[in-house]
């Protein structure tokens, strides 16, 4: 016997054009939780055209379901149907430049943002802020911070105008005026958490400067502590305080600081093996080096709009990054190839001993990839990937061979371990993927070539 939602599934894809039924199927699956299952049989019933032959106000209202679900661009094209109409409406554009930036498609973005803008007697907050992001993702940074500004000056007594201007200066790495924008937004709302805790962040930084430099800053005082104690070599205090503050300290970050321990430290703490990155560092050759594909994305990296030029916040050096590329290229057939086959690779691992070092991965496996194209000189600092479970970097195009005394001229990947010692380097070839635990500090040797290196990295939720 068929359940209701096979039913409607089975229904709707009958009769399409039965408007009552496309509301009834869509109110079963939000009320059962399960807005996804709806999302993805819309986009498999509706195609973009026979979408913007629906009701303006389903049309509306699926957009911002897709919004809340983060299908970023299927609320992209459905709001953009509507936009056609209705180019400066506050309550579409809001949506629909958000749906764009999170989508990566910033120049639809920009377009869109400077035309609602434009037209407004008074330019809204909310779109300005917007703007802002789209500024900063394309490197304008000059002109992202005039228009945080603008916000500010426009309603000075609010919240949220000094909190992402502070945020967007604590990006660029002006900590001192971050804090002052920070103390504004309590100075508007006493002990707000959110600002108490970027303040209290950011003192940490600043009292241990050499430390956060290695990727040492943690996120709250226990971390600093652990941090002083290594500092100073004081490995037994070190171990007694990671041991004592487990439970409050995120895990990708607790075992990062396990890693700047000495071997024998890491021994009282765990099994070392899970800090030897000959152990845990995997290599995989996921593409041929003449595979068509791996140009492709090349491509699709070179032509991506947030290619920016030491991507502020970041850890490049001497190259670009672009934004989140794997949300923003659903329809883009190399990468999501890519997607796929990145997938199946990490489902083919062992993954519950690292699940259990890390917590759990997302099921279905969710990956987030950017691009990094390295020049000349180009490195990536030493840093981790606290916001991730597991990471990897698939390369795309390295400079050609050159003799043994140059290896290291392609700007080889270094795992490092105790106290910053090197233990593993890895030469990029085309079609190379690596795969390692996102609390593994890693960075890169510089690049000595004056040919290009091009990557994808990427991250598992």
């Amino acid at each position: 016997m068929k359940s209701n939602s096979q039913k409607l599934s089975t229904a709707l894809k009958q009769d399409p054009n039965n408007i009552q039924l496309l509301i009834e199927t869509a109110r079963y699956f939000i009320s059962t939780k399960e807005p996804g299952k709806f999302l993805d049989l819309f986009q498999q019933i509706y195609s973009l055209n026979a979408s913007s032959k629906l009701p303006p106000q389903i049309i509306f209202s699926i957009g911002q379901t897709a919004l809340e679900s983060q299908y970023w661009n299927l609320a992209s094209d459905l709001f953009g149907i509507l936009q056609k109409k209705d180019r400066s409406s506050l309550p579409l554009i809001g949506p629909l430049s958000e749906a764009l930036i999170k989508s990566g498609r910033l120049s639809e973005a920009k377009n869109v943002l400077e035309e609602a803008i434009h037209s407004q007697f008074k330019p809204d907050p909310g779109l300005l802020t917007n703007y802002a992001i789209v500024l900063s993702e394309t490197g304008s940074y000059d002109s992202a911070e005039k228009v945080y500004r603008q916000v500010v000056a426009i309603r000075p007594n609010e919240f949220l105008g000094h909190y992402n201007l502070a945020g967007f200066l604590e990006t660029l790495g002006r900590v001192d005026e971050a804090i002052t924008e920070y103390k504004a937004c309590l100075d508007i709302v006493p002990e707000a958490p959110e600002a108490i805790n970027r303040l209290s962040n950011l003192a940490q930084m600043q009292s241990s400067q050499k430390n956060s430099e290695r990727e040492k800053g943690g996120t709250n005082a226990n971390m600093r502590e652990v941090y002083l104690a290594i500092e100073e070599k004081n490995w037994d205090s070190a171990v007694s305080k990671l041991l004592q503050n487990k439970q409050s300290i995120d895990a990708i970050r607790w075992h990062a600081a396990v890693l700047e321990l000495p071997k024998e430290q890491q021994d009282k703490i765990s099994m070392s093996k899970f800090y030897d990155p000959n152990i845990q560092v995997k290599r995989k050759n996921l593409f041929s080096h003449t595979d068509p594909i791996l140009e492709e994305i090349v491509s699709e990296i070179k032509n991506d709009p947030s290619l920016v030029w030491n991507r502020a916040g970041k850890p490049t050096r001497s190259g670009f990054q672009t934004h989140e590329l794997f949300q923003s290229n659903r329809n883009s057939t190399a990468i999501s190839q890519l997607i796929n086959k990145l997938t199946d690779t990490l489902l083919e691992m062992p993954r519950q001993e690292q699940e259990k070092l890390t917590g759990e991965w997302s099921i279905p496996i969710k990956l987030s990839g950017w691009g990094v194209i390295l020049k000349q000189e180009g490195f990536q600092k030493r840093h981790i990937h606290p916001e991730a479970r597991f990471s990897g970097v698939l390369y795309l195009r390295v400079p050609s061979n050159q003799d043994e005394t140059q290896a290291s001229g392609k700007g080889n990947l270094c795992f490092s371990s105790t106290a910053n010692e090197s233990q593993l380097q890895i030469e990029p070839e085309p079609g190379l993927a690596v795969l390692f635990p996102s609390y593994f500090p890693h960075g890169t040797i510089p690049l000595s070539s004056s040919e290009e290196r091009i990557c994808i990295a990427f991250n598992v939720q």
